[in-house]
């Protein structure tokens, strides 16, 4: 490096020569030679100013080196260097960006207020480093305390909503934002659409399609994905095909979204002539991948559809494909739901290699199936593996205890108090009408989705058990004012490949 070759014919080394050489290596990328020019200049007695230790701590944050970078704050700290403006951000980001929010507070409670209160750039590194180390409380106290917010505090805020899965906040943020007119960028865009569905708010989803097409956005990628899956999941199935026409690229994720559209709307006949239709040797190489598989299978699982899971496994076997425990849940999850708990056995005692939701899929196979005594079996067969159950095995134990009384699920808990205090459950399970802890359960299922009339209508129903005629009228009044109402339960069977819905009184139905 020629710089390097003048830098050391220098008689006489200055601290702008130093830093200029230093400055040179980290836009180089050379971040390592950067911090070996530290050392040296420190033995030649020459000091670093605040200049040089922009670069540096630059320099270690890109290395990820924390034990230099930790170093360099040590060394800026003995010899009272003043930590602000750039510096200030060098150091944040690097604590930020290994999570070390403590350091970070430590460091503000020493620097001069005004060098941290007028810095919008400082304030979104740390409202980003408290969403990234889980403190999505302490991010939004922050971003609220923030005089001033540009597009990426925006941004980042509504973004480490939808990550902690705390969608109706992500919405009602990017809701503020528009009420401020300020343009959001793509990356809300699509998170606030993936939110909107998640939380089944298809009419704000539809909003930021009219968003999209106002501000001349290109459809495509993971915005073109969203769109599809909105319009399938809200039953507007022509418009998220005229989207999947239009898109210039189609990806697998592309191809699996349009696929579950129609899976979910129970056409299971047009989600197999789809199925065909993935492209297997085209420019992009594409084949139907196993998430593409899972996806198929999920959705045969939901509406019944049993001659098209068949159908996907025989694909399987056909093209070789390696049924590994994510295939092989699908697979087992599918033939248990539509009443075949035997074809799923056979397919689970094939498998060498066996996690819990394998197991947890096959247990509950047998208990939806009424077969209590081989899930609890089977249960002792996955303790003696090792395997720890999850909740959602111990669910599937409780549904065979249903049907067997609880003749042996205390058993269980002798073998699995490492797991959950079942014994306690049991109990309260027994008793005829747990009010309180349906209350319980209520409120917590609430705080987490609101608009659950699910949630309402299984605890007017216990209350109805209980006698409790005043609550069942207060729930029926909080229904009526929420605007909710009880969605029609319903019945799916398969014939001749067709899936039939049945409601109650539905005397219409062609079967």
């Amino acid at each position: 490096m020629e710089g390097r070759q003048l830098f050391e014919k220098l008689t006489k080394r200055d601290i702008i020569s130093w830093n200029t050489m230093i400055s040179c290596y980290t836009l180089m990328g050379m971040y390592r030679e950067a911090l070996d020019l530290f050392s040296q200049m420190t033995v030649e007695g020459v000091s670093p100013d605040e200049i040089a230790m922009v670069s540096l701590v630059s320099a270690c944050t890109k290395l990820r080196d924390l034990e230099m970078g930790e170093i360099l704050h040590l060394y800026i700290e003995e010899n009272s260097m003043k930590i602000s403006g750039n510096l200030l951000n060098c150091l944040v980001d690097m604590y930020v960006k290994y999570g070390k929010m403590e350091e970070v507070q430590k460091l503000l409670a020493r620097c001069d207020s005004d060098d941290v209160d007028v810095d919008v750039v400082l304030w979104t590194r740390l409202v980003s480093g408290y969403v990234k180390s889980n403190g999505i409380d302490n991010a939004r106290s922050l971003f609220d305390q923030m005089t001033e917010r540009n597009l990426i505090s925006w941004t980042t805020m509504i973004s480490g909503y939808a990550q902690c899965g705390h969608c109706y906040e992500s919405l009602k943020l990017s809701k503020q934002m528009r009420v401020e007119n300020l343009s959001p960028d793509e990356v809300v865009l699509i998170t606030t659409l993936s939110a909107s569905v998640d939380v089944g708010d298809y009419e704000f989803g539809k909003s930021i399609h009219s968003l999209v097409v106002k501000y001349g956005i290109i459809i495509d990628g993971f915005l073109g994905n969203g769109l599809i899956d909105l319009y399938a999941k809200c039953e507007e199935l022509d418009k998220a095909h005229l989207i999947f026409q239009q898109l210039p690229y189609k990806s697998a994720v592309t191809w699996n979204t349009r696929l579950d559209g129609f899976c979910r709307n129970g056409d299971t006949g047009k989600a197999r002539a789809f199925f065909d239709e993935i492209p297997e040797k085209d420019n992009s190489n594409l084949k139907a991948d196993k998430l593409t598989l899972v996806s198929l299978l999920s959705s045969c699982a939901s509406v019944g559809a049993l001659n098209h899971g068949i159908w996907v496994h025989v694909y399987i076997n056909k093209n070789q494909i390696r049924v590994d425990n994510m295939l092989g849940t699908a697979l087992v999850e599918t033939y248990g739901r539509c009443g075949c708990s035997e074809m799923a056995y056979d397919l689970f005692s094939e498998l060498s290699e066996k996690n819990v939701f394998l197991w947890t899929a096959m247990i509950a196979a047998f208990a939806m199936e009424g077969h209590a005594q081989k899930a609890i079996d089977l249960y002792f067969e996955k303790e003696e593996t090792g395997i720890k159950p999850d909740h959602v095995t111990f669910i599937a134990l409780l549904s065979s205890w249903e049907l067997r009384r609880g003749s042996k699920l205390c058993c269980i808990h002798a073998k699995s108090t490492r797991c959950f205090n079942m014994e306690s459950l049991v109990e309260s399970l027994r008793m005829p009408q747990n009010v309180e802890l349906a209350e319980y359960a209520f409120k917590h299922l609430t705080e987490i989705d609101p608009l659950n009339d699910g949630a309402y209508v299984l605890l007017w129903n216990i209350y109805a058990k209980a006698g409790r005629l005043d609550d069942v009228s207060r729930i029926r009044t909080k229904l009526h004012d929420m605007g909710l109402r009880k969605q029609p339960g319903y019945s799916l069977i398969e014939l001749g490949g067709i899936v039939h819905k049945f409601t109650f009184g539905d005397f219409f139905n062609p079967v």
